[in-house]
Protein backbone atom coordinates (compact mmCIF):
# COMPACT_ATOMS: atom_id res chain seq x y z
CA UNK A 1 0.00 0.00 0.00
CA UNK A 2 0.93 3.11 -0.70
CA UNK A 3 -1.10 5.78 0.30
CA UNK A 4 -2.15 5.95 4.40
CA UNK A 5 -4.93 8.11 4.99
CA UNK A 6 -6.08 9.33 8.69
CA UNK A 7 -9.23 10.47 9.23
CA UNK A 8 -9.20 13.35 12.50
CA UNK A 9 -12.81 15.21 12.58
CA UNK A 10 -13.17 17.85 9.47
CA UNK A 11 -9.05 16.94 8.75
CA UNK A 12 -8.38 14.29 6.12
CA UNK A 13 -4.37 13.49 6.14
CA UNK A 14 -3.19 11.50 3.19
CA UNK A 15 0.47 10.30 3.32
CA UNK A 16 1.77 8.99 -0.35
CA UNK A 17 4.81 6.83 -0.82
CA UNK A 18 6.20 4.94 -3.26
CA UNK A 19 4.56 4.91 -6.67
CA UNK A 20 0.81 5.68 -6.57
CA UNK A 21 -1.91 2.51 -8.15
CA UNK A 22 -5.28 2.25 -8.81
CA UNK A 23 -6.40 0.84 -5.28
CA UNK A 24 -4.38 4.19 -3.43
CA UNK A 25 -7.39 5.79 -5.86
CA UNK A 26 -10.14 3.78 -4.90
CA UNK A 27 -9.03 4.07 -1.26
CA UNK A 28 -8.79 8.01 -1.33
CA UNK A 29 -12.05 8.03 -3.17
CA UNK A 30 -14.04 6.82 -0.49
CA UNK A 31 -12.32 8.55 1.99
CA UNK A 32 -13.77 11.58 0.35
CA UNK A 33 -16.66 10.44 0.31
CA UNK A 34 -16.91 9.20 3.80
CA UNK A 35 -15.34 13.33 4.92
CA UNK A 36 -17.96 14.92 2.93
CA UNK A 37 -20.52 12.95 4.80
CA UNK A 38 -19.26 13.98 8.00
CA UNK A 39 -19.37 18.01 7.25
CA UNK A 40 -16.63 20.59 5.66
CA UNK A 41 -13.53 19.43 5.39
CA UNK A 42 -9.88 20.04 4.30
CA UNK A 43 -7.18 17.36 3.36
CA UNK A 44 -3.46 17.42 4.04
CA UNK A 45 -1.77 15.70 0.84
CA UNK A 46 1.97 14.86 1.75
CA UNK A 47 3.56 13.48 -1.38
CA UNK A 48 7.08 13.73 0.56
CA UNK A 49 7.61 10.21 -0.18
CA UNK A 50 5.75 9.81 -3.33
CA UNK A 51 8.24 8.23 -6.10
CA UNK A 52 5.12 8.43 -9.01
CA UNK A 53 2.26 9.14 -9.93
CA UNK A 54 1.38 7.09 -13.22
CA UNK A 55 -0.90 9.24 -15.54
CA UNK A 56 -3.56 6.60 -16.06
CA UNK A 57 -3.89 6.54 -12.00
CA UNK A 58 -4.20 10.20 -11.78
CA UNK A 59 -6.94 10.13 -14.64
CA UNK A 60 -8.89 7.41 -12.44
CA UNK A 61 -8.63 9.97 -9.99
CA UNK A 62 -10.15 12.95 -11.61
CA UNK A 63 -12.54 10.57 -13.20
CA UNK A 64 -13.59 9.20 -9.66
CA UNK A 65 -14.19 12.56 -8.87
CA UNK A 66 -16.06 13.61 -11.55
CA UNK A 67 -18.52 10.79 -10.26
CA UNK A 68 -18.98 12.57 -7.11
CA UNK A 69 -21.58 15.20 -5.89
CA UNK A 70 -20.21 18.39 -5.64
CA UNK A 71 -17.34 19.61 -3.10
CA UNK A 72 -17.11 23.03 -3.81
CA UNK A 73 -18.71 24.12 -0.40
CA UNK A 74 -18.19 21.24 1.52
CA UNK A 75 -14.12 20.26 1.04
CA UNK A 76 -12.62 23.58 2.29
CA UNK A 77 -8.86 23.45 1.29
CA UNK A 78 -6.20 21.26 0.43
CA UNK A 79 -2.91 21.29 1.24
CA UNK A 80 -0.11 19.29 -0.31
CA UNK A 81 3.44 18.75 1.08
CA UNK A 82 6.01 19.15 -2.48
CA UNK A 83 9.37 18.57 -2.52
CA UNK A 84 10.15 16.58 -5.24
CA UNK A 85 10.26 17.60 -8.97
CA UNK A 86 8.08 14.00 -9.53
CA UNK A 87 5.26 15.45 -6.99
CA UNK A 88 5.48 18.61 -8.19
CA UNK A 89 4.66 17.16 -12.15
CA UNK A 90 1.66 15.47 -10.70
CA UNK A 91 0.18 18.63 -9.19
CA UNK A 92 0.31 20.88 -11.42
CA UNK A 93 -0.90 18.37 -13.96
CA UNK A 94 -3.77 17.42 -12.31
CA UNK A 95 -4.76 21.26 -11.81
CA UNK A 96 -4.70 21.77 -15.50
CA UNK A 97 -6.50 18.74 -16.49
CA UNK A 98 -8.82 18.72 -13.84
CA UNK A 99 -9.12 22.01 -11.65
CA UNK A 100 -9.61 20.86 -7.48
CA UNK A 101 -13.11 22.25 -6.40
CA UNK A 102 -11.43 23.44 -4.05
CA UNK A 103 -8.33 26.27 -2.85
CA UNK A 104 -5.45 23.91 -3.25
CA UNK A 105 -1.95 25.81 -2.23
CA UNK A 106 1.17 24.51 -2.06
CA UNK A 107 3.65 23.46 0.52
CA UNK A 108 7.68 22.50 1.02
CA UNK A 109 6.81 21.59 5.06
CA UNK A 110 4.37 19.80 6.50
CA UNK A 111 4.09 21.57 9.65
CA UNK A 112 3.51 24.59 7.22
CA UNK A 113 0.36 22.69 5.54
CA UNK A 114 -1.07 21.69 8.68
CA UNK A 115 -1.26 25.62 10.06
CA UNK A 116 -3.12 26.78 6.98
CA UNK A 117 -5.76 24.28 7.28
CA UNK A 118 -5.69 24.77 10.83
CA UNK A 119 -6.54 28.44 9.88
CA UNK A 120 -8.62 27.58 7.02
CA UNK A 121 -11.00 25.41 9.70
CA UNK A 122 -10.66 28.16 12.37
CA UNK A 123 -12.09 30.86 9.69
CA UNK A 124 -14.97 28.17 8.95
CA UNK A 125 -15.58 28.11 12.58
CA UNK A 126 -14.82 24.43 13.16
CA UNK A 127 -12.82 22.31 15.46
CA UNK A 128 -10.06 20.64 14.20
CA UNK A 129 -9.45 17.29 15.77
CA UNK A 130 -5.81 17.43 14.31
CA UNK A 131 -4.09 19.83 16.26
CA UNK A 132 -6.66 20.37 19.55
CA UNK A 133 -4.42 23.05 20.64
CA UNK A 134 -5.02 25.17 18.21
CA UNK A 135 -8.92 25.14 18.76
CA UNK A 136 -10.63 27.96 19.54
CA UNK A 137 -12.89 28.19 22.83
CA UNK A 138 -16.86 27.78 22.19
Amino acid sequence: MTLTLSQHGSFLDVIVTQTLTPDDVADLLRAIDAQRLRGPFVILTDTSGMKAAPRPVVMLFVEGMKTRPPLRDIWLANAVVVNSPAARFVLSTLLMIAPMPTQVKAFDKRADAETWLTDVLRQAQLKSARNPAQQENP
